[in-house]
């Protein structure tokens, strides 16, 4: 299984030309967007994929684990247990696609730096051993939290199935 990682603005470019007919094949979608912080935020929206595209849509705010201890407003109330609490479902999503035989999957987040940074580096340690070249690449910044969280997921999942 192979990542790719895409902002909104290079995704809804790529669904745009030709009418979506250039989506590649075989390939599945985890789209990250924040929680909207007022009526109508225009970048918590979800993305509209082209018809047939499997996508997972995920809400989890663009923050980093030292927004956590500044008090970011985005993260008051809101503790690290609780961030990003989509992590085994995003997991079973990962593991399904994988068994469907997809190729590719997009992680796709607003500027795409970090949260699809950090599930495209963890898809690609659990299956490639690779995740730290995500990391090594100076465009991203992957978050470490959802990293940790999702290859924990996947790890776990996977030794479930394999002993059950």
């Amino acid at each position: 299984m192979k990542t790719e990682i895409f902002s909104r603005e290079k995704i809804e470019a790529l669904i745009a030309k030709n009418g979506g007919q250039d989506f590649p094949k075989n390939t599945a979608v985890i789209s990250f967007r924040d929680r909207p912080m007022m009526p109508n935020d225009p970048y918590c929206k979800p993305i509209k994929y082209p018809n047939g595209v499997p996508v997972f849509h995920c809400v989890a705010d663009d923050i980093s684990h030292g927004d956590f201890e500044a008090s970011h407003p985005r993260t008051r109330n809101v503790s690290i247990d609780k961030f990003f609490i989509d992590a085994i479902q995003m997991a079973d999503y990962i593991l399904e696609q994988a068994a469907k035989g997809t190729e590719t999957i997009i992680c796709q987040c607003e500027h795409g730096q970090s949260r699809s940074a950090g599930a495209a580096a963890a898809i690609e340690e659990f299956y490639n051993a690779e995740g730290i070249s995500i990391f090594a690449d100076y465009r991203y910044s992957p978050n470490k939290i959802i990293f940790n969280k999702l290859i924990t997921a996947l790890v776990m999942k996977d030794i479930l199935r394999r002993n059950f």
